[in-house]
């Protein structure tokens, strides 16, 4: 079941543990148990391509400007695919390439503007750059996962199941057999969910019989100021 809380996390990762529940004992052993949820949420993140953690942004594009923030709760390392609209028809644009040819073809340097936007950038874990600048205003669409909520309080939900959540920090925290047991367990239930969410049924717009849209003739247009 996803969406315990963390409150409800700590409480039965202490059970599991068979820790004791009074307050004055639990609290000092708080910060031990969220250490290791926090690392467990981590490790199920990067572990798989979670379904219900993918997620669509779009960035508005303007024209010239070629730097902007990733859209909120976006995980820029777990993008897998980012779009952008021209005419009627959705783009790809695909990751920077560092190399002379892509660098000549248009001179930011002089404001060189066209469209569409044709590459991007990952400047740092808050901002994009996008390449050629745009000439016009536009739209920009990310494609990947949002990243897990911050483990902060105890009203924080978390997105995974929480079984796996427990199995996963008793295991960190378990000693000897019992770590180990943890560890088997928790291996068993990701296995499994991997496989669950590995063969979701997917469906097309349109039907399974939709054919994709014919190929158009691309025309890039080139204004030097």
């Amino acid at each position: 079941m996803r969406n315990a809380t963390l409150g409800e996390l700590k409480a039965s990762l202490r059970a599991e543990l068979r820790q004791s529940s009074n307050p004055a004992v639990a609290q000092s052993a708080d910060h031990i148990l969220v250490n290791a949820l926090k690392q467990a949420q981590s490790f199920i993140h990067m572990k798989h391509e979670w379904p219900h953690m993918r997620a669509r942004r779009d960035i508005t594009l303007e024209a010239g400007s070629f730097q902007y923030d990733w859209p909120a709760g976006m995980d820029y390392e777990r993008v897998e695919r980012i779009l952008t609209r021209y005419g009627d028809r959705w783009l790809p644009v695909t990751l920077f390439t560092d190399d002379d040819d892509t660098y000549n073809a248009f001179d930011t340097d002089s404001d060189v503007r066209a469209d569409p936007v044709l590459h991007y950038r990952i400047v740092s874990d808050t901002q994009l750059e996008v390449w050629p600048i745009p000439m016009t205003d536009g739209k920009l669409r990310v494609k990947g996962l949002i990243r897990p909520p911050q483990l902060s309080g105890d009203a924080i939900v978390c997105p995974f199941d929480d079984q796996l959540m427990l199995k996963i920090a008793a295991a960190r925290l378990g000693k000897g057999e019992d770590g180990k047991k943890f560890e088997d367990s928790a291996m068993s239930i990701l296995s499994t969910m991997k496989t669950h969410a590995s063969t979701a049924t997917s469906f097309h717009i349109g039907g399974a019989n939709a054919q994709p849209p014919r190929q158009r003739e691309l025309v890039v247009r080139v204004v030097r100021e």
